[in-house]
C-alpha cells in the first residue's frame, strides 16, 4: 500500500531516473475523460485559441488564420457547440453557414447527456470586491502566473504529465514552485493527481472538467500578451525613460 506522497517525498520521487512516462490507454481515466479528450484535437484547440483571442469568429476567417479549409472548420466549430464549448454569436450581418460567427462558452459546460445547468444568477460585481467574497481566494490562485501556465500546459497536451515534463516545459520554475502549484490546482478541484504503485512511484497530472474550463478562460489571458507584449514593453522602456530623466526647471 502507498503511503501518502508529501511535497517533500514527491520532489523526490519526480526528481529520479529511470522511469518512463505512461501513456497507454489507461493513464487519465476518469468522470471528466470524455470532456478532456475532445478539445485535444488540434484543429480544436487552435479553435478555442483563436477564438479565446479574437471574441467572435466565422469559419471562413478561421480557415484564413489556421491555412485549413472553411469545411474543416466549420465541422470542428459544430462539435465545439454540441459539447457546450462554443455558441453562435449575434449575427450582425452575416449570413449563415460558415459565415456564421462563432464565440467561446464562457459559461457552465452541460454534462454529457444531460440537461443544460441552470443559468446562474446575475453577479452582484460589487459584493465580489468585498474581503469577505469567498470568490476571492478563487481569483487569487488564478492571478498567479505559474497557475497560469501549468493550466496552459496540461490543457495543450493531449495527455497527462508527470512533474519533471511539466518543469521542463515551465522554463524558471523551482521544483518546490511547481509542487506548491499543482498541490493548490489539486486541492482546488483543477487538476487531478494519479499515483501509480511503480518502484519507484511514478506521478502524472490532468485537468479536471473544472480546470478545462479555467484553462479555456485564461487562454484569453495567454493570447493577450502574446499579441500585446510588443506594446506593453514599449510603454514600459518609455515610462522608465521619463521616469529617470532629470526634473525640468520650474518656471
Amino acid at each position: 500500500m502507498l503511503g501518502e506522497v508529501t511535497e517533500e517525498t514527491e520532489i523526490e520521487i519526480e526528481s529520479g531516473t529511470g522511469t518512463e512516462s505512461r501513456t497507454g490507454s489507461g493513464a487519465g481515466t476518469g468522470d471528466g475523460e470524455a470532456a478532456r479528450t475532445l478539445p485535444e484535437h488540434p484543429v480544436r484547440l487552435a479553435l478555442l485559441d483563436l477564438l479565446a483571442e479574437t471574441g467572435t469568429l466565422t469559419a471562413t476567417e478561421a480557415a484564413a488564420r489556421l491555412g485549413l479549409s472553411s469545411g474543416l472548420c466549420s465541422f470542428h466549430l459544430r462539435r465545439l457547440a454540441e459539447h457546450g464549448l462554443v455558441e453562435e454569436a449575434p449575427r450582425g450581418g452575416r449570413g449563415g453557414g460558415r459565415a456564421r460567427p462563432w464565440r467561446l462558452r464562457w459559461g457552465p459546460v452541460p454534462p454529457a447527456g444531460g440537461a443544460p445547468e441552470e443559468q446562474p444568477q446575475a453577479v452582484d460585481w460589487p459584493a465580489t470586491y468585498r474581503r469577505d467574497c469567498p470568490s476571492r481566494t478563487v481569483v487569487e490562485l488564478l492571478a498567479d502566473k505559474w497557475v497560469l501556465y501549468a493550466l496552459a500546459a496540461l490543457r495543450r497536451s493531449e495527455r497527462p504529465l508527470r512533474f519533471n515534463e511539466l518543469r521542463r516545459l515551465l522554463d524558471g520554475i523551482t521544483q518546490k514552485m511547481l509542487a506548491r502549484t499543482l498541490r493548490a490546482l489539486e486541492r482546488d478541484g483543477l487538476v487531478r493527481r494519479t499515483v501509480y504503485p511503480t518502484v519507484p512511484p511514478s506521478v502524472e497530472y490532468a485537468l479536471t472538467e473544472l480546470g478545462l474550463e479555467a484553462g479555456r478562460l485564461t487562454a484569453a489571458i495567454g493570447a493577450w500578451s502574446v499579441r500585446h507584449a510588443p506594446s506593453v514593453h514599449a510603454a514600459r522602456a518609455a515610462y522608465d525613460a521619463r521616469a529617470a530623466a532629470p526634473p525640468k526647471p520650474l518656471g
